[in-house]
C-alpha cells in the first residue's frame, strides 16, 4: 500500500489512516508490502504464496497505543480457473509478551472454511463455515486463565 504523494510500493514510508470501528488512528511503519510468488511450472495448476510481516500501531481514541506486530504466510492453489485451496497462517508475537499466538484459516475447493486460534500450540478456539451458512466460532477452552503464564 502506498500513501499520497508516494506511488511507488518499493519506496518504504509510514502509512497512517483513521479507523471507523473502533474509532482510532492506525499507523504502519513502514508501509505494508506483500510480494507474491507464482509457480506456473505444473500444467494443470498454479501455486501462489507469500510471506509477510507488518508493524501496526493502533491508537483507539482516548486510549494508549497498541503495538501490534503480525507475520504470516498466504498460500493458494488455482486449477481450472478456480481457487481450490487457500491457507492463511498469522502469528502475533507482540501479543501476550512474545508467546506464540497464532491464527490459521483454510478454504478448500468446496468453499468450506476451517480455522483455529492457539497460544503456545494449545488450541483455544475453532472456526468453521459450511458453504452458504454463517461462520461458527467456538471456544475450546475458557480463554481467561488459559493464556496467562
Amino acid at each position: 500500500m502506498t500513501m499520497r504523494p508516494r506511488t511507488d510500493a518499493d519506496g518504504r514510508h509510514p502509512f497512517a489512516y483513521q479507523t471507523a470501528h473502533p474509532p482510532a488512528s492506525a499507523a504502519y511503519d513502514p508501509n505494508p508490502l506483500i510480494v507474491w510468488r507464482v509457480d506456473e511450472t505444473e500444467q494443470d495448476r498454479v501455486l501462489f504464496d507469500s510471506t509477510f510481516g507488518f508493524h501496526l500501531a493502533l491508537t483507539p481514541t482516548g486510549h494508549e497505543a497498541i503495538d501490534l506486530i503480525y507475520q504470516g504466510r498466504y498460500e493458494a492453489t488455482k486449477a481450472n480457473d478456480e481457487i481450490t485451496e487457500l491457507t492463511l497462517s498469522v502469528s502475533f508475537p507482540s501479543v501476550l509478551d512474545g508467546r506464540d499466538v497464532r491464527a490459521l484459516l483454510s478454504l478448500d475447493d468446496s468453499d468450506q472454511i476451517t480455522g483455529s486460534v492457539s497460544v503456545d500450540e494449545e488450541e483455544l478456539a475453532t472456526l468453521t463455515r459450511q458453504p452458504g451458512l454463517q461462520p461458527e466460532f467456538v471456544w475450546s477452552k475458557a480463554c481467561s486463565g488459559r493464556i496467562h503464564p
